[in-house]
């Protein structure tokens, strides 16, 4: 019983403050949207907050989240120096639908496709959309499953903390 409910320890509490310490590193490829191989360090650099978000184009919270994140990202990135990318988690055979999607909603930030899960895999999440807040450094702060109305301000919370 005590080594099951250590065991949950581990896993409830350890492991997600491990993924949060995690770093984002050279070898985490994914692919814009000409099919090109990208490394995610080209979007994430030192010195500059990084808001990574994944979506799917089947996924109508991601779009919202995306929308949400294209009205205020002219006024964060003056204000927190902050960039933000649209990860797709779609498969490689959407490409279009990604590429259609990003046009018509008129995304200014970077949209990236991550068709073979590289990073769902090694980021380890289940579900998008999903949000990881990146700092300075490179490490991961924060990180949010799902989206609803009432995230909108925590988030720039999130951000601000990390400026002061």
């Amino acid at each position: 019983m005590i080594k099951n409910t250590f065991l949950l320890f581990l896993l409830g509490f350890i492991l997600p403050q491990l993924i949060l310490a995690q770093n984002i590193t050279a070898d985490m490829h994914v692919q814009d949207l000409e099919g090109n191989e990208v490394s995610l360090t080209d979007y994430v650099k030192e010195g500059q907050i990084t808001l990574l978000s994944f979506w799917a184009t089947w996924c109508a919270p991601c779009k919202k989240e995306l929308d949400h994140l294209s009205s205020h990202y002219d006024s964060w990135k003056e204000k927190y120096n902050i960039e933000v990318v649209a990860v797709s988690t779609d498969q490689a055979s959407k490409l279009e639908k990604v590429i259609s999607t990003a046009e018509e909603k008129n995304w200014p930030f970077s949209v990236l496709i991550d068709p073979n899960n590289t990073m769902y895999e090694a980021l380890d999440f289940q579900s998008v959309p999903q949000i990881f807040l990146i700092d300075e450094t490179g490490k991961i702060v924060f990180k949010r499953t799902g989206y609803k109305e009432e995230d909108k301000a925590s988030l720039e919370e999130e951000i601000k903390k990390l400026i002061q």
